[in-house]
C-alpha cells in the first residue's frame, strides 16, 4: 500500500503567505479594537453607561490615553486617583469602568478582529495567488 500526498509544496506556500499576511494584518485589528475600546471607556466615564459617571472637573476623562504597538495594546490613565475611582475605597464605591467596559465588549471586540483577520486572509489561494 502507497500513500502519496500532492499539494504539499502549494499548501506549505499559502500557508507561509498567510502568516506574512498575518503579520500586516494583527497589528491593524489591534489598533481598530484599542481605538473602539478606548471610546467606549470614555463614553462610560461621561455618561455612566458601564458605571456610575466619574466626571467632576473632566481631568480624569481627558486623561484616558491608549498605546497599541504591534501586537498589544493599553488602555490607561496616569492620574493617581484613577485607582480610587476603579476600585473603589472604604468611602467610596467602585466605579469601574475599564473593567466593565473591556467585559461588556469582549465579544464584540473578539467578532470585529476575528472578522477583520479573516476577511484579510481569505484571498490567499492554495496556489499563493489571489483570487477575485
Amino acid at each position: 500500500m502507497q500513500i502519496k500526498l500532492i499539494g504539499v509544496p502549494e499548501f506549505k506556500r499559502m500557508m507561509e503567505e498567510k502568516q506574512k499576511k498575518m503579520t500586516t494584518l494583527l497589528p491593524e485589528a489591534v489598533r481598530e479594537a484599542t481605538l473602539y475600546l478606548h471610546g467606549k471607556v470614555k463614553t462610560s466615564i461621561a455618561r455612566g453607561t458601564n458605571a456610575p459617571v466619574a466626571v467632576d472637573t473632566g481631568r480624569f476623562l481627558n486623561s484616558v490615553d491608549f498605546d497599541a504597538t504591534g501586537n498589544t495594546a493599553r488602555i490607561f490613565t496616569n492620574i493617581e486617583y484613577a485607582k480610587y475611582i476603579e476600585y473603589g475605597t472604604s468611602k467610596m464605591g467602585s466605579r469601574p469602568h475599564f473593567r466593565n467596559t473591556a467585559f461588556i465588549e469582549q465579544k464584540k471586540i473578539k467578532d470585529d478582529m476575528g472578522a477583520s483577520l479573516g476577511k484579510g486572509l481569505k484571498w490567499i489561494t492554495p496556489t499563493g495567488k489571489a483570487s477575485k
